[in-house]
């Protein structure tokens, strides 16, 4: 690298980018047959090494998980014998809950020319458009 440039911003980029170019040199190009190195020269773990790696952090995983369902399920217990609940109790605690039935409305208005009807809501069909709707009202 020709570092006899004489202008000053020549001078100060080689003062600060100098150490870093050298130091990406060293890393990003190397021959075929050197092991690759970080930026410190350490030696780079190889995909096996990260492979095991992961290995062993998905197991502390699963074994922290076991310890933290095992912890919650003891303070559930806890507290369902401090209150005194039952398994049966948290079921119909379920069920009480009222479901409103849906079904269909009646007719209350029909075309006595089609025999067509209408509920009385929504938007008023063709037939009753402009017309007295009690004319058409079904008799109960």
């Amino acid at each position: 690298m020709n570092r006899s440039l004489s202008s000053p911003i020549s001078e100060n980029y080689f003062r600060f980018a100098g150490p870093l170019v050298d130091v990406l040199h060293c890393v990003y190009i190397q021959s075929p047959l050197q092991t690759p190195t970080d930026h410190i020269g350490k030696m780079m773990p190889s995909y096996a090494e990260y492979v095991e790696q992961i290995a062993k952090l998905q197991s502390l995983a699963e074994a922290a998980r076991k310890d933290e369902i095992n912890g919650a399920i003891k303070t559930i217990k806890d507290l369902m014998q401090l209150h005194g609940v039952t398994v049966a109790d948290l079921s119909s605690a379920r069920s009480t809950k009222a479901t409103k039935a849906k079904g269909s409305v009646a007719a209350q208005f029909k075309n006595p020319e089609t025999g067509e009807t209408w509920t009385g809501r929504g938007r008023a069909p063709r037939w009753l458009v402009g017309k007295d709707k009690e004319q058409f009202r079904i008799a109960n």
